[in-house]
């Protein structure tokens, strides 16, 4: 994969990046609770809506890890390592 935002090159940049993947990720997690719980709505577009919700969801906890793991000093590649969608 390769990484879509930049290397942070601000003090606090990587952090504030992990926070709004965090944010990224709960918000996908409760949109995918929320079609679960609605029944009214054709099983073929929750379907649709909830494959297409846990592929983002991967990408953004896939990019949440990698950050997680720059932050702790693990991975230090000049290389970008993730690509959100």
């Amino acid at each position: 994969m390769s990484r879509c935002l930049p290397t942070p090159a601000e003090p606090g940049a990587a952090e504030a990046q992990y926070l709004v993947c965090s944010y990224l990720v709960r918000a996908c997690q409760q949109a995918i609770y929320d079609i679960a719980l609605d029944e009214e709505r054709d099983p073929a577009v929750r379907h649709e809506a909830f494959g297409g919700l846990k592929a983002i969801l991967e990408d953004w906890s896939a990019a949440r890890r990698e950050l997680r793991r720059e932050l702790r000093g693990g991975a230090r590649a000049k290389t970008p390592t993730f690509t959100a969608r």
